[in-house]
């Protein structure tokens, strides 16, 4: 957990491994209305195929329901939609992304 930035009952950080090698990671923020977001879940080039973003995400949602949360969203990407689909979540919307080239 993330005990160094002293919001432990807000912030929850996990680092899934595989052999003892950090492979994937994922984040939990709650909100001050009690919601779950989940944030950075992201898997390594070399782990990659496996299932360990959905592992992780799957994790991310028991903690969740743990802490007695009942509503959890997040921001899923090209490559994560699959997956976020396939564990239940459904679009509500697109996320309009902006760039600035300098």
């Amino acid at each position: 957990m993330a005990r160094l930035l002293g919001q432990e009952n807000k912030i929850k950080v996990f680092i899934g491994t595989v052999d003892g090698r950090a492979a994937c990671c994922g984040l939990i923020f709650y909100d001050e209305a009690g919601n779950a977001g989940l944030h950075f879940i992201g898997t390594l080039p070399d782990f990659r195929g496996k299932g360990l973003a959905a592992a992780m995400t799957t994790r991310l949602l028991q903690e969740c329901v743990a802490d007695g949360k009942r509503y959890c969203v997040l921001h899923a990407s090209k490559a994560g939609l699959p997956i976020y689909t396939r564990l239940g979540f459904e679009p509500v919307k697109e996320v309009i992304t902006y760039a600035h080239t300098l």
